[in-house]
């Protein structure tokens, strides 16, 4: 799991999650490695803004130092630092015109995140995103194969019922 890989590889995390905005701007929070991240998708959902809701609708990399004196979120910050996130990264994902989303590291301590952290999670979020087109894709897929196996038996019903053959001619 990505979000694993995340906490474990790039320094100073201790938390990861990835945040998704689908159709109808729905908020959803996946692959969480504790609590923490859900929280934290939960509270900008709820505020509409925050790192997280920056990175992926201004499509850049997000660094909060220290939610306790972060400024740009006067609403969210506090609240972050609160339950325990005082530093943040926050990685857009670049995904399909349907999705975005963004790749989220949390630390309980201020100024956790460096250099290394941004350049590791920016690789990392650039895996995260092409693993989550492809899953999206091949779930596009099985939809497509379901809904064709469904036309098949309709056109066969109708076949049946109208004395239809396959080049649609009627055997009135």
């Amino acid at each position: 799991m990505i979000t694993k890989a995340a906490r474990d590889v790039v320094p100073g995390a201790e938390d990861a999650g990835i945040t998704l905005v689908t159709r109808g701007r729905g908020f959803q929070s996946r692959a969480a490695t504790s609590e923490l991240p859900t929280l934290i998708d939960e509270l900008q959902h709820r505020l509409g803004d925050g790192p997280c809701v920056q990175a992926i609708w201004q499509h850049e990399t997000v660094l909060v130092a220290d939610m306790a004196t972060e400024g740009r979120w006067p609403l969210f910050a506090p609240e972050a630092a609160r339950i325990g996130a005082r530093s943040m990264l926050a990685f857009q994902l670049y995904t399909t015109e349907n999705t975005m989303g963004a790749l989220n590291l949390h630390s309980s301590q201020p100024g956790a995140f460096d250099d290394d952290a941004v350049r590791i999670g920016g690789t990392l979020a650039t895996h995260a995103a092409i693993a989550l087109i492809a899953s999206q894709r091949e779930e596009q897929f099985r939809d497509a194969l379901a809904s064709r196996d469904i036309i098949g038996q309709a056109k066969g019903i109708l076949m049946h019922r109208f004395s239809i053959d396959a080049d649609r001619r009627s055997r009135s």
